[in-house]
């Protein structure tokens, strides 16, 4: 019974330890003691790492970066937290799908606007199912090239834009999904 209590104990210190390395030394940058690096709204940066945590933590971080091709807009904390630069957002973990708002406001200053329309997703995961959407509306699908960008809110609805291009014949189409409470309604396409 001891020996559980001891173990029990030092768990539970290692995660106050953990969650006491990363810290908010300036307005929009958060630094982590622990993974010797600090970030902005821009992404790891090897500046503000030398800045807060010292000469030794941002050569570390510099080969890090070049040895392992690092992206440096998108990272988890030591506390757990996980942020990403193209998203504007941090979560409470890399697998959660809710956005941490503590550290989204430290890190980017504002909370992104979810619209009603979006039904609560993210714009990539709205272009994902604009994806899936015409995969199983236009069966012939395969045959054609396909992008499908960011999607845009406008009057109430969610707009995905995309682009199709086939080889024979040549064809370029433009057009968009539209999304209502984050269902796609229905593809149009431009004139």
């Amino acid at each position: 019974m001891k020996k559980i209590l001891i173990t029990t104990a030092v768990i539970a210190l290692s995660g106050t330890a953990y969650a006491g390395s990363v810290y908010s030394p300036s307005k929009g940058v958060i630094c982590d003691k622990k993974g010797s690096f600090c970030a902005d709204s821009y992404g790891i940066s090897i500046a503000l790492t030398k800045e807060y945590l010292g000469g030794k933590a941002a050569k570390k971080l510099e080969k890090m970066a070049d040895k392992y091709h690092m992206d440096m807009n998108e990272w988890t904390f030591a506390n757990g937290v996980s942020c990403n630069t193209h998203k504007k957002m941090c979560k409470k973990s890399k697998w959660d799908k809710k956005l941490d708002r503590h550290w989204t406001m430290m890190l980017f200053g504002d909370v992104p606007h979810v619209s009603h329309a979006g039904g609560g997703k993210a714009p990539l995961e709205l272009s994902r199912d604009c994806k899936n959407y015409l995969i199983d509306k236009f069966p012939d699908f395969p045959n054609a090239a396909f992008s499908v960008g960011r999607g845009y809110h406008k009057g109430g609805t969610v707009h995905v834009p995309v682009t199709f291009k086939w080889d024979e014949p040549r064809v370029d189409e433009k057009g968009e999904c539209i999304v209502k409470n984050g269902v796609v309604q229905r593809y149009k396409a431009f004139d």
